[in-house]
């Protein structure tokens, strides 16, 4: 107790990850965290592509998706 207020200690968290080390993942792996761990905050279209804007760990990612292939073209962070 801390001036007869319960005190909780709390860890910083370990698993943050910054940018530079989400860039140096594989595609594949980047792929997965985004899906695991990012939250989708905005979208948009330019023709035929959409464009998804995440944001994961205090950094964000541009995922631009292919609509008429179902694929992912690139992603920019």
């Amino acid at each position: 107790m801390l001036y007869g207020i319960p005190f909780v200690a709390v860890a910083p968290n370990d698993a943050t990850m910054t940018l530079q080390h989400f860039r140096a993942l594989t595609q594949n792996k980047q792929n997965k965290k985004l899906l695991a761990e990012g939250v989708c905050i905005a979208e948009r279209r330019i023709d035929e592509v959409h464009v998804f804007l995440f944001q994961i760990d205090g950094f964000y990612i541009e995922v631009f998706f292919n609509s008429e292939g179902a694929e992912v073209l690139f992603s920019r962070s």
